[in-house]
This record gives C-alpha cells, structure tokens and sequence, in this order.
C-alpha cells in the first residue's frame, strides 16, 4: 500500500477526511480566495449552478463578476457554454474527456518557456523536475488535436495563468468524472504549485475550521489510507476506507465470502445517483435486508423492509461541520432547534446511535453495549463539539477562545477572518513536505499517454459524447418533489448542437431514443448551439416516475428519464475508482416509428 492517502491531490496528505465525506474521486479541502484573483481560469465546472462546489461562498456570481470589475480575467473551459461560461470573458469548447491533455501541456509550456515559478511553496514541495520530463511530450500542437482546442490559445492560457499577478485553476466534476480523473485533477494542482498560486492570497488557499475535521478525522478515524486492500469481485483499491459504488452490485449480486446482504441507505437514491442504475435497482431488491433513513419512498429504499422517518433541518439542532473546511473565508455557526419534530422522527444522529446500539448489543452483550450507547449519547453532539472547539486553531489556546456556548451566543454565525497563509505546518505528510511525483500518479502515466492515440481516433470517429448538467434549483435531485421549484418546461431535455441534430434529421423538440452499451432511454432533444459538436448533454437524478412504488408523488409526475440507466459501471478511473460519467458514448436515434 502506499504511504497516504495516495489519490492524485496532493492535498489528499492535508485533509484525508474530505474523501469519505464529500464520495469524490479526489478530496479537496482547497477554497479559494478567488473573488482576490487577477486571472481565474474554471476547467468543467459551474460555480454558478453548483453555488461554488468545494468553494463554499455565498453570491459565486458577484464575486465571479468581481475579478472582472477590477480588471481581471475570468476563462471558462467546458463542452457546454455553462452559465458562468456567460459572465465569464472567454469560453473555450473542449472534447469531453480531454481534460488531462490541456493541463498537461498548459504545463509544457510553463517548463518550455520558462515560467515555473512556484514561489514560497518551493521550500516544501518535491519532484518539480519529474513533472518537467512527464508532460513533455505534451505540446499544445499534440493537445489540440484531441481537445479541440487551438495550439495557440493553450499557450495563451498557460501565459495567462503564469503572468497574472494573482491567479488560479479551478475545476470540479468535468475534470473529475473522466478515466483519468484523479490524474486531470492532479494536474489542476501541479499548475497551481508551478505558478505560486498554493497558499496565496488570489491563489489556492486553505481554510482553517473551527471544529478542525481534516486533523481530527486524521486522528480518530481509519480514514488516513488508500490500498490497504481491495473490493472482493472487482480489485478495485480502497480510497480513505471507501470502496466506489462502481462496483456495488458486484459486491451484493456475486456469490461468495464477503456478499454484501443487508444495506442501511442514509439519504441515499444509488438507482439514480449511481451507474448502470437498473443494475443497482436489481441488486437493492435482491438483498437479505435493506434500512432507509429517508423522508420519501424513493426509486431505491422503495427495495427497503424498513424506512426511518427523519427529522428536518430545523427540528433539531445543527452545527456545520464539512462547509467550513472548504469555505472562502474563516467561519463557524450553530444552529439551534427552530420547530418541535413529529412524534414519529427522530434526528439522523438519533437514529443511528440506535442501529449502532443494536448491532453492538448482537456483538458484546446488552449490559456493555448499553454503557457504550450512554457514552455516546452524553458525548454526542454538543460535548464533541465544545470539545473540539476548545481544541482546535480557534479555541482556548488562540485570541478568539471559542467554545461552544461562545458560538451559541452569536446565532448569525461567527466570521473568524479571510484565509490566510498555512503552509507548510498544515501539511500532513510526516515529513510536511509535498511529493508532486507521487508514484501513484507516476505508474499510471503510461496509461494517459497511450491514451492519446484512443482520444485521436474518437474525435475522428462519428459518435456522439454524453456529459451531464445541473439546475440550480433541482439541487441535483433533492428539489424535484417541490413544486415551485420544478415549473416550466421539461428541464430533462437532451441538448444536441445544431449540425449534429440535422446529420440525424432531427428537429427540435423531437423524441428520442440514447442509447450505450448498457440500455437505452427517452429524451426530448432541444438544439443549441450552447453545445459543441459531436457532444450531447442530459442532466442526472430525473426519472422518478419510471419506477414503480415512488412515494414522492410531485416528482414522479416530472419529465425525465435517469440518465443513469444508461451510464457504464465499466468505466471508471482505476487509481480512485470514481465514475466515468461523462465522455460516455452514445447513440442517438428518433423515436418516430
């Protein structure tokens, strides 16, 4: 196994918590100041819809606008010309998929031409040199031919990035959800480390939680990991003790030591959220015994024997834990308990201490498991947090002492300041140092450059990719029982360019059929040209009514069909195991007879 947790981010050393939490290929506890920036560049992805995924702000749209009201430049590099690609002052289409060969020979030419210039963050960071010899082969004029990209507006951008005063790359879900996800992603950080960009103000910078989750995760947890071992039918390494649910079916539908055969579900809608979703809708139903904690029968605890009614935000107390770590500024709040909870809910917490109970009960006997639940429960939440409170950067030991009844008496929230320099005393590696070449990445490398030749020969090829999209008021799919919030016309419909609809004689508004190698589904087509060519786009998490047994009525009654039937659990990147969701191939064809 390698030392860890050994994923593509560098800062997966920093905060190895985030990985399990946030269920991403590559953990990220990396906000950026970039409302300070000169020069931002957002490689797949769309702060504007996603409310600034890991970069939690509020009003992403003014602060995106703010780096162009004071003369800075906002570039946006996606397949689809995105809503932030319209406020942004430039947008460049790219082949899905194509990610990796960008940032590569972005930094091909920082080394070229001489523009590595990685600031402070020199004194701590290893390997430079071998991340030279490994995008070399990389030009831009070999990147253009499979990104789609001109050779000269690569440079453009890697100058861009190098020279602006302040500076960073952002990117999320495009980037990510590729068969080099973890690689792509870490080339994200290689260019910010290259430029100066970590730990700088208008950079890549980090937050500082009150309740420190990245450093009392490390201590606490088994989290801190990655191929300690590996699933049982497929191989696929561990990632911060998490095995992808690429492979979920296998490990309930295969035969053997280590079948999966029971399931608690907490919040979970894997039929839609998780690839070749017919195939997890077959495993669900086929296991022994399946808990949902939920507060709908949905396409997937419809398969449950029990379903536990939660309590709501606001009926019961809450204190943020995850966004504060990736905020853009330095703040903590506790939520009090606003409404009195239905007699027949209990909160989350409540409700899986109870399970964790039972099971204990099974494994030591009742008298020790209900010593131990006692414990918890006089521990949980409100000692753990004060506890950690008092513990962490901003407790007993800083100017702020906070502790929990401190916080309590500002129910707004408390703002502790802009991020500010943490590096290299924040790093986690046992040296505090930062391996860039990191012989995770480094094996696999091959793989990225054998790559080319399949990228070559796709865009030559007369097939169409699939990428997804979100709407900012659907939330992905939490929003799609609420009625004011699914009005208008069918958000479902499936984007296709203008040239790509008239090859295929279609007109818009037209019913479809896209089918992959693992099913086929229905769309309506809307033609746009906010596509490329030769890319078709669909969103994720619709679909409620083409199941039976759905209990949220509302959303049942929606247009749409899960795109996740169609998606290949078959394609994943193999160093996180993390989704391939977009890139897909697909065939698209009239539904007339």
């Amino acid at each position: 196994a390698q030392a860890g947790p050994a994923l593509a981010s560098l800062f997966t050393n920093l905060t190895p918590l985030m990985a399990a939490l946030l269920s991403a290929a590559v953990l990220d506890e990396t906000p950026k100041a970039y409302h300070a920036a000169a020069f931002l560049l957002i490689v797949g992805g769309n702060p504007l819809v996603s409310n600034g995924s890991i970069m939690t702000a509020p009003n992403v749209k003014r602060r995106i606008e703010g780096v162009r009201d004071r003369g800075g430049r906002v570039v946006v590099v996606d397949p689809r010309r995105t809503e932030t690609a319209r406020i942004a002052d430039d947008h460049h289409f790219i082949r899905p998929g194509t990610d990796i060969y960008l940032l590569a020979a972005m930094a091909q030419v920082l080394f070229a031409e001489g523009l590595v210039r990685p600031g402070r963050s020199r004194d701590y960071v290893d390997g430079i040199a071998a991340i030279e010899r490994m995008v070399e082969p990389f030009t831009p004029e070999v990147a253009s031919e499979v990104t789609g990209i001109e050779a000269d507006d690569i440079r453009a951008l890697a100058r861009e990035l190098a020279g602006a005063r302040r500076g960073a790359v952002y990117a999320r879900l495009g980037v990510c959800q590729t068969v080099y996800g973890t690689s792509a992603y870490w080339l994200v950080h290689v260019l910010n480390i290259l430029t100066g960009r970590l730990d700088e103000v208008g950079g890549w910078m980090l937050a500082e939680p009150a309740f420190d989750l990245p450093v009392i995760g490390a201590k606490t947890t088994d989290l801190i990991g990655y191929d300690r071992w590996r699933s049982r039918v497929r191989g696929i390494p561990e990632v911060a003790a998490e095995f992808p649910t690429v492979t979920l079916a296998d490990e309930i539908l295969t035969p053997g030591p280590g079948q999966v055969r029971s399931m608690v579900l907490v919040a979970g809608n894997p039929v839609l959220t998780v690839p070749d979703g017919r195939r997890i809708d077959t495993a669900l139903a086929d296991l022994d015994f399946l808990v949902s904690i939920d507060y709908y029968v949905n396409e997937s605890n419809r398969h449950a024997d029990v379903i536990l009614p939660p309590t709501a935000a606001l009926e019961r107390e809450e204190f943020d834990v995850v966004f504060p770590a990736v905020s853009v500024r330095n703040h903590v709040r506790w939520g009090p308990q606003v409404l009195k909870p239905a007699p027949d809910t209990r909160s989350d917490a409540d409700i899986l201490m109870s399970l964790l109970a039972r099971v204990d009960a099974a494994n030591m006997g009742q008298r020790r498991a209900k010593a131990l639940d006692a414990a918890r429960r006089r521990l949980l939440p409100r000692r753990l947090v004060d506890i950690a409170l008092r513990i962490g950067p901003w407790g007993l030991r800083s100017r702020q002492r906070l502790t929990l009844r401190k916080v309590q008496q500002h129910p707004h929230g408390l703002d502790l300041g802009p991020l500010h320099a943490m590096l290299p005393a924040r790093l986690m590696t046992s040296n505090k140092r930062i391996r860039l070449d990191h012989p995770v990445v480094v094996a696999d490398w091959p793989r990225v450059v054998a790559g080319l030749e399949t990228a070559r020969a796709e865009r030559q090829a007369d097939e169409l990719l699939l990428i997804g999209r979100r709407h900012l008021r659907s939330n992905n799919s939490w929003m799609h029982n609420t009625e004011r919030l699914t009005t208008g016309s069918n958000q479902c419909s499936l984007l296709m360019h203008p040239d790509d609809a008239v090859s295929r004689g279609l007109v818009d508004g037209d019913a479809v059929y896209v089918a992959s190698r693992v099913g086929e589904i229905p769309a309506q087509v809307r033609i746009t040209d906010d596509v490329m060519p030769g890319v078709v786009c669909m969103p994720h998490g619709w679909g409620h009514g083409s199941r039976e047994g759905v209990g949220w009525r509302h959303a049942a009654a929606q247009a749409g069909a899960s795109v996740n039937d169609i998606t290949d659990d078959m394609r994943f990147d193999p160093l996180s195991g993390n989704a391939a969701v977009t890139a897909l191939p697909v065939v698209v064809r009239s539904a007339a007879p």
